[in-house]
This record gives structure tokens, C-alpha cells and sequence, in this order.
């Protein structure tokens, strides 16, 4: 991945200028690529499917790691307990 590539994915987009043009650029998440922001408007679902994805990564990052999850099945759950209570 290129340097403006990094830039962008860490940004989340950038504009580029030369010689009096613009041209805007967004990274798709999804596609794990800069892409050109007419290709993906805010509000579209490809734009949506990309700041799901964006932000689970944040949120998985962010989740302490080493504990039980808090998301786990019942049984599970029973299981830890026993193990728990047997001292394991």
C-alpha cells in the first residue's frame, strides 16, 4: 500500500490537488481500497456497508481482551460458572 493509500485508509479520505484540479478520495472499508467519492456518496448502501465495517473494527479493538465476552451463549455461561466454582 502506497504512502497517499495509508494516508487515506488512516483518514478516512483526502482530496488531491494539481495544476487548478481536485479530485476527492474515500476509503472503502469493505473493499480495503480508496476509491473516488462519486463512487461512494454518503448515504448509499456501499457507503453504509463501509462504515459498518470501519466502526466494528473500532469496537473490537476497543473490547478488553482475555475476558468473557459478553455476548456468549447461556450455556456457555453455565459452563464458566461450573468451571469457576471448581476453583478451575
Amino acid at each position: 500500500m502506497g504512502g497517499l493509500a495509508k494516508i487515506c485508509k488512516m483518514m478516512g479520505g483526502m482530496n488531491v490537488s494539481a495544476e487548478g484540479q481536485t479530485v476527492s478520495y474515500v476509503w472503502d472499508y469493505v473493499a480495503d481500497k480508496a476509491v473516488l467519492a462519486d463512487e461512494m456518496p454518503p448515504g448509499s448502501e456501499r457507503w453504509a456497508a463501509s462504515e459498518k465495517k470501519r466502526w466494528d473494527a473500532v469496537g473490537d479493538a476497543l473490547r478488553p481482551q482475555n475476558t468473557p465476552d459478553h455476548r456468549c451463549s447461556p450455556e456457555a455461561s453455565a459452563a464458566n460458572k461450573k468451571d469457576t466454582e471448581n476453583g478451575n
